[in-house]
């Protein structure tokens, strides 16, 4: 959906095969969006940021994808995480280059991320705890489990 701040000429840009969707992502520089579905078959998918030339990057070895940024300084990156997987990952804006950042039990179900700077920040569903670690998977993860009591 899109609409003015006051909710006028409210419509949607993308509304048909669509199962599960669950985050969003645009990017106003190169006038695309990208969003992510955790349905029946999972996929990240791109478009214009007017529901046209719309395409799948992403189809396989993905299970549940819960939430995806972009990171716009480092030649607009994509990040997601997958919360079935317990993986985060990245890749070119086209699904190019694609690999794995983190992974595994230490991640806790993430559900969502974000990028700044060098650091990356993921929420796990466990406990809602927020982590930090370097972009590219580099050193020790750091976190805040709400003062791990």
């Amino acid at each position: 959906m899109m609409a003015k701040a006051d909710g006028r000429y409210r419509r949607s840009v993308v509304n048909s095969n669509l199962e599960k969707p669950t985050s969003i992502a645009v990017d106003p520089e190169h006038g695309l969006m990208f969003w992510t579905d955790a349905g029946n078959n999972p996929k990240i998918e791109t478009s214009w940021m007017d529901g046209t030339r719309r395409r799948v990057i992403v189809s396989t070895n993905i299970a549940s994808p819960e939430a995806i940024t972009i990171d716009y300084a480092m030649g607009h990156t994509i990040y997601w995480v997958d919360s079935k997987l317990e993986t985060i990952e990245m890749m070119d804006h086209d699904g190019q280059n694609r690999h794995v950042v983190a992974k595994g039990s230490a991640l806790k179900k993430p559900v969502g991320v974000d990028i700044f700077e060098s650091n990356m920040f993921w929420i796990n569903r466990r406990d809602g705890s927020v982590y930090q670690q370097d972009k590219f998977g580099r050193g020790k993860c750091l976190f805040n489990e709400k003062e791990d009591k």
